[in-house]
């Protein structure tokens, strides 16, 4: 399973264990995100983000709507249902509010790419 994480914050990620669950590359902003969006796939997006500005919102349609298959998880210090909201009708599959536990962390991106890969094991079984 290979990740991008990517952190538009000004607070670090917290500590996944990542490199011992998952191959992952990472992005510190919108520009190096979408590159490595472009040039590489990935299993699932890790996005910490503590306020949705005009751009990101864009980005996220952006990734919602270019029909690959990448789950893609918020990470945020904000815990306002109106940014929830906000963040699901932007494509997001789900939303973490922090502090959380590492382990949980975890677990949410194997759900939520497993969830992801069963549209593509029907697809081949059906088409």
């Amino acid at each position: 399973m290979k990740l991008l994480l990517v952190n538009f914050s000004d607070r670090d990620l917290p500590e996944l264990k990542i490199s011992q669950e998952f191959l992952h590359d990472s992005a510190l902003s919108i520009q190096q995100a979408s590159e490595k969006f472009m040039l590489y796939e990935y299993d699932c997006l890790v996005i910490k983000i503590d306020k949705i500005e005009t751009e990101c919102y864009d980005w996220l349609r952006q990734l919602s709507e270019n029909n690959r298959n990448e789950g893609l998880i918020l990470l945020s210090s904000n815990d306002a249902l109106e940014y929830k909201l906000s963040s699901f009708e932007l494509g997001v599959d789900d939303y973490l509010v922090l502090p959380m536990h590492p382990e949980e962390i975890i677990a949410r991106i194997k759900s939520v790419t497993r969830r992801k890969k069963i549209p593509e094991q029907l697809k081949d079984i059906y088409w």
